[in-house]
């Protein structure tokens, strides 16, 4: 009875709304529990004495609603999607407890109407006259249809899944909208697919409403749920033309997972798009999913025109972080290249393929980015090709891309290397820092300038001839050293390499099959003991390697095997006024068509099997073994004119120029206009079975041997002197020979 005293109330059951103090109306709770009562195990004739005695009814209401209460709060325990929803209710329109008093219905044109309050409109669809302006102030306006029949404004925290908006000339208050999930049904934290799916739809839903109000700008807050979109050459969240969607660091879309998921944001044949801010994560580590299957991207432009997507996170993608690319092919009538693309300030990391693959379009922008550990193997799901950070990658014939610049980006710790130019052409790349390679395969007018870098690669053996017109100047390359990596390697043709940095490398700078190629003004250093500094293989032609600086721990070059096949016996190639400084002597072998001009070096230089090769106008030092080695019975058409040659050896092992080999056929060799200088028992030029050589006007200091030992048949050697205080006679051996 003591009840009836405390809680002033009228009850009325069954299709009668309960109140309490006449001011406060109870929601759709009390009429569940009631019809809870009345399906539970209370015997019929129990419940019906409850119905006679309101006292008793409310008194069993009362406790119900308790141990309900109860309930529901250890269920919050330990669910952390529950809390947020808990702690984010004040907004939400069931939490309003106060009905409007009034009936938009009687509203007249011109007036501005305040919902403070919930206004139900009882799934009617309420007409409102001229330029009726609709102002929130905590309030919500549910349960049917708002028509404008001749313009009007409405706020946009009114806008809510229970509201459907029509009519014409309909204006929201301000440009943007901020997107307040509870009022539109997202469910967050996990889910089912087919929850994942109505989220994808409802998001989809109220970016049209958006569009169709007006709105430019539309901003999610805190959201921390699941998307899921399968339709073919669609699916995920749809950006509409000449929108900002802005997301801010609590905004977490996740991708529900399956094979046939297509993609998290989707910008498709729209113009003037800006997507900012926000965490997209791919979700590709978990447990029993197969990738290999499909799997998606976080964000897909299809033919999209000045987009700028800024400030993102994309995470865990299984496919492409970010994948670039337009609608039709280019050989199609309806082809509309994506244009004016701009990714700026965003962070890629642990995509399961690439972080970044553009495959189509014109003017690309990608600026300020961090790309982190692309194609990695993680736990349950393992990297696929190509595994790079970027993937610049046209599909020949059918796409095509051109203008793409990367400025200003860091990479690290991905599987196969930082970027990837495979097609396409006009690419700048410049002020980056890349830990892994940077490679062109078969692209065209590629600039790679001003970046530090782990390596660098320009084209590859099985695409001859598709890599054209390639740039790169002014980069700082840092490598492991000990004989590992190769600084920048070259293949194919129209090469231009010049002002850069290269420290540590196994080999410093490599050229392998180069055609057309100028290699200048780089600076290659390194201390590691098996350290090389500039190597070539296969073939060179038209190659200038000039004005070079290599400091190095082993060979300051090693050249082996050029232009000994077929049509490249033709090929020529040329280092001039370089400086080479190392503890190893330089390797020519089995080569044809060297032009050795105008270089320093410190550790002497071999030439064995080598033809069709000029040495001249060089200084050529050494402290051991000797300045100029010439070896193998194939050596010819060899020329060695107005060199330096100095040996500070004092053993007899620090000859000028040394060789011996065993042949009978005469050789086109000629050694001239040289100025010698070497120390105790070494001699100028000792030379042994080079049959039909000049050796001529050459000058020098000796001091304990012979400026000339020669030992072979049919040889010019004239007007060679030795300068030194007491010379020694030229000790020349064989038939045939002139001397004078």
């Amino acid at each position: 009875m003591f009840i009836g005293y405390i809680i002033p109330f009228i009850v009325v059951l069954d299709d009668t709304m309960l109140f309490i103090d006449k001011n406060i109306r109870f929601n759709e709770f009390i009429k569940e529990k009631i019809l809870i009562l009345k399906k539970s195990i209370l015997p019929t004739f129990l419940f019906n004495i409850m119905r006679e005695n309101s006292n008793l009814m409310m008194l069993v209401l009362l406790l119900l609603f308790i141990t309900t209460s109860c309930q529901k709060e250890e269920l919050v325990v330990g669910n952390i999607s529950q809390e947020n929803e808990d702690e984010s209710s004040e907004n939400s329109i069931k939490e309003s407890i106060t009905p409007c008093d009034f009936l938009l219905s009687e509203i007249e044109a011109n007036s501005e109407v305040v919902i403070d309050c919930i206004l139900d409109l009882e799934n009617q669809v309420i007409s409102l006259p001229a330029n009726v302006n609709l102002k929130y102030n905590g309030g919500a306006i549910i349960n049917g249809e708002l028509k404008f029949t001749n313009g009007g404004i409405i706020s946009g925290e009114l806008l809510n899944e229970e509201l459907v908006i029509s009519g014409q000339s309909i204006k929201l208050k301000g440009d943007e909208f901020v997107f307040n999930p509870e009022r539109w049904g997202i469910i967050e934290g996990d889910v089912t697919q087919e929850e994942a799916a109505s989220n994808a739809q409802i998001m989809n839903d109220v970016l049209a409403q958006a569009k169709e109000l007006n709105i430019t700008t539309f901003r999610i807050d805190k959201l921390d749920a699941y998307f899921y979109d399968d339709r073919p050459w669609r699916g995920g969240i749809e950006i509409p033309e000449n929108f900002n969607f802005e997301m801010s660091d609590a905004t977490y879309l996740r991708s529900f997972l399956t094979a046939k998921f297509k993609s998290l944001i989707l910008i498709k044949d729209v113009s003037n798009v800006n997507v900012s801010g926000g965490t997209l994560i791919g979700q590709r580590n978990i447990s029993g999913f197969d990738p290999y299957n499909g799997g998606g991207n976080l964000i897909s432009i299809s033919s999209g025109k000045n987009v700028l997507i800024e400030n993102v996170k994309v995470i865990e993608s299984p496919q492409d972080g970010m994948n670039f690319f337009s609608s039709n092919h280019v050989s199609d009538p309806e082809y509309i290249p994506s244009q004016n693309i701009t990714v700026r300030n965003c962070t890629f990391d642990s995509s399961r393929r690439n972080n970044l693959s553009i495959t189509d379009g014109l003017d690309y922008l990608i600026e300020g980015c961090t790309f982190l550990k692309a194609g990695i193997d993680m736990t349950h799901s393992k990297g696929t090709a190509p595994r790079y950070g970027i993937d610049l990658e046209p599909l020949q014939p059918n796409q095509n891309l051109e203008r793409v610049t990367i400025r200003n980006c860091t990479e690290s710790g991905s599987a196969a290397g930082g970027i990837v130019f495979a097609h396409g052409k006009d690419y700048l790349f410049e002020y980056n820092t890349f830990e892994t390679r940077v490679y062109n395969t078969v692209s065209k007018n590629v600039r790679i300038e001003n970046n530090t870098l782990g390596s660098v690669i320009v084209g590859a053996d099985n695409f001859i001839g598709a890599s054209e017109n390639t740039v790169i100047s002014g980069n700082t390359l840092v490598g492991p050293g000990n004989g590992t990596k190769t600084g920048i390697q070259l293949y194919n043709q129209d090469v231009e390499v010049f002002n850069n940095t290269i420290t540590n490398f196994g080999v410093g700078i490599q050229l392998i099959s180069l055609k057309d190629a100028h290699i200048y003004n780089n600076i290659i250093e390194s201390d590691g003991q098996q350290d090389d500094g500039i190597n070539a293989l296969f073939y060179l032609d038209n190659v200038l390697v000039e004005n070079n600086q290599v400091k190095v721990n082993d060979k300051p070059y090693f050249c082996s095997h050029l232009n000994k096949e077929g049509d490249h016996s033709a090929y020529s190639f040329t280092f001039k006024n370089n400086s080479f400084e190392s503890t190893s002597y330089g390797i020519f072998s089995y080569s044809k068509g060297l032009n050795f001009i105008g270089n320093t070096q410190n550790s002497g230089m071999a030439i064995d099997g080598c033809d069709n090769v000029l040495i001249e106008g060089n200084t050529i030092r050494a402290s051991k073994t000797y300045c100029i080695g010439i070896g193998q019975n194939n050596t010819d058409n060899l020329k060695i004119i107005n060199n330096v040659i100095e040996n500070e050896d004092t053993n007899g092992l620090g000859s000028g120029i040394i060789g011996e080999i065993s042949s009978t056929v005469n050789k086109n060799i000629e050694i001239s206009s040289n100025k010698f200088s070497v120390k105790g028992y070494n001699r100028g030029v000792k030379l042994k079975g080079f049959n039909g050589i000049t050796i001529k006007n050459n000058s020098g200091f000796t001091e304990k041997r012979a400026l000339i030992d020669y030992t072979g048949d049919n040889a010019i050697i004239t007007n060679n002197i030795n300068l030194g205080e007491n010379p020694i006679e030229n000790v020349i051996s064989g038939i045939n020979n002139v001397v004078n």
